[in-house]
């Protein structure tokens, strides 16, 4: 069974529509879900959100007493993201990533939170200046993949070659895309 980490401090109104969609996900797509950050907001919203059912979905919270929040920028961001002992939703959930006791991450908060606490917890691939953000775009013909979406502010040549590179692997790999462009 595919395990997905939520951050449930992510969004702007955590706990609940974070808490909410991942009852949905697990309910829908037979995933099991695991919801990073403060046990004590997130539990009864899950006991809300899970009401008669609860007792069958495969969803556990991991308490992570601390958060990223929209307001974290800077210097103050590299510092709580750098941190090896960081406990932030974010963090506690790339790490169960990073060990293989869960498949896949996903937040609904900072995006230039997630991308350096993504790099100071998972790493980047050899040869990647810096990741980008990946996004659907729908088109007149489909859905396009778009990359960078917003978290590089600043971008060299080779940056944006770079991003040309990872999209097209993903939209080839990963959206089943031959020959992307």
């Amino acid at each position: 069974m595919t395990k997905i980490v939520v951050d449930a401090m992510g969004s702007d109104n955590y706990p609940t529509p974070d808490v909410e969609g991942a009852v949905m996900a697990a309910r829908e797509y037979g995933v099991e879900i695991i919801l990073t950050g403060d046990a004590a907001k997130i539990q009864p919203v899950l006991d809300s959100a899970t009401e008669g059912s609860g007792a069958n979905l495969p969803i556990r919270v991991v308490h992570a007493p601390e958060m990223l929040t929209m307001h974290d920028k800077g210097e103050d961001l590299v510092m709580k993201a750098r941190h090896k002992e960081a406990q932030n939703s974010m963090a506690v959930g790339l790490d169960l990533v990073k060990s293989g006791q869960a498949d896949a991450f996903v937040t609904m908060g900072n995006s230039g939170a997630i991308m350096v606490t993504s790099l100071f917890r998972l790493g980047r691939i050899r040869g990647v200046d810096r990741p980008g953000l990946a996004g659907p775009f729908p088109t007149m013909t489909g859905i396009c993949t778009v990359l960078d979406i917003g978290v590089n502010p600043d971008c060299t040549p080779e940056n944006l070659l770079q991003f040309g590179i990872m999209g097209s692997v993903y939209a080839e790999r990963v959206r089943g895309i031959k020959n992307p462009r």
